[in-house]
């Protein structure tokens, strides 16, 4: 599966670039309670979402680093800040890679949503599932059908 061992590339070098502990895990193996979504349109050439679901814990630490803060002082309106920077950060990298020009959308961050709802128009087309700093993370790309 290139494709997923491209995805699995590009997480890493973002997570990688910040300093974080950054690795693959089974479908099986991701459970995720009191979650953060984030996700971003792609469209162009190619059009799509890519969506990314965290742990709250890790969005807080995840923006703890990202604003230079103590994660005891990041409150969850920063939790949800920094992880919609993540997923811009990761579409951004991901229209590069694969598909040059396009346009990102706006993040979006949604709570308790550990596996996203479908999207009318949108199927799912890849799923990769990674543990940083010890927490679960799915990444998801959708294909836009209509």
């Amino acid at each position: 599966m290139a494709i997923v061992d491209n995805l699995n590339e590009l997480t890493h070098e973002v997570l990688g670039d910040m300093q974080f502990d950054f690795d693959p895990i089974e479908p099986g193996e991701y459970v995720c309670d009191r979650c953060l979504t984030a996700r971003i349109t792609i469209d162009g050439a190619w059009r799509g979402l890519l969506t990314l679901s965290v742990p709250l814990r890790f969005a807080r630490r995840f923006s703890a680093d990202w604003l230079s803060v103590a994660e005891a002082d990041v409150s969850q309106e920063m939790a949800r800040d920094g992880l919609g920077e993540l997923i811009n950060t990761l579409g951004g990298h991901f229209k590069a890679r694969f598909f040059g020009k396009g346009q990102l959308g706006l993040p979006e961050v949604m709570e308790d949503n550990p596996v996203p709802e479908p999207v009318e128009g949108v199927e799912e087309a890849l799923v990769a599932h990674f543990k940083c700093e010890g927490f679960p993370i799915r990444l998801s790309v959708a294909v836009r059908t209509s």
